[in-house]
């Protein structure tokens, strides 16, 4: 296999790990969302001032707990992505200039392996991504 053949593959991996960068900034909002609609589901039980509704605060301030640990998660998760694709970017930039310097020569084997790594960031990114919203939409409070 030739460097020329494989340039497609690199211009792929370069296009998504600048790509996962967008999607990482926009999970954030749903979690803070989720964190409001639940503090004002939450001062509105407590305003009611019944029996059933003080368990009920109480449970909604548990899920405002634990939507706040989550956010505190993905923000660890975030950062994580951020900096491996930053490095994912700049290796997929590098190895894009190399398909275009020895575009005729053969490719090495360390070098298919390198590209593979290149992909590694986005899939993690995006099962990260994918699961936090899919998460995040099953705690919203249905209106």
């Amino acid at each position: 296999m030739k460097y020329g053949e494989i340039q497609a593959v690199v211009q792929l991996a370069v296009a998504l790990n600048v790509g996962i960068f967008a999607l990482v900034d926009l999970v954030g909002p749903y979690i803070d969302r989720l964190i409001l609609d639940l503090e004002k589901l939450h001062k509105e039980l407590k305003d009611k001032n019944c029996g059933s509704s003080d368990k009920l605060a109480e449970m909604v301030l548990f899920y405002i707990r634990i939507s706040q640990s989550n956010r505190d998660a993905y923000d660890k998760y975030a950062l994580s992505i951020s900096l491996v694709g930053v490095i994912a970017t700049f290796g997929s930039l590098w190895m894009l200039v190399d398909t275009a310097r020895f575009y005729n020569d053969v490719v090495p084997t360390s070098y298919c392996i390198l590209l593979f790594a290149m992909y590694l960031p986005t899939s993690f990114g995006l099962i990260i991504i994918v699961f936090t919203r899919w998460l995040v939409c099953r705690m919203l409070p249905r209106q």
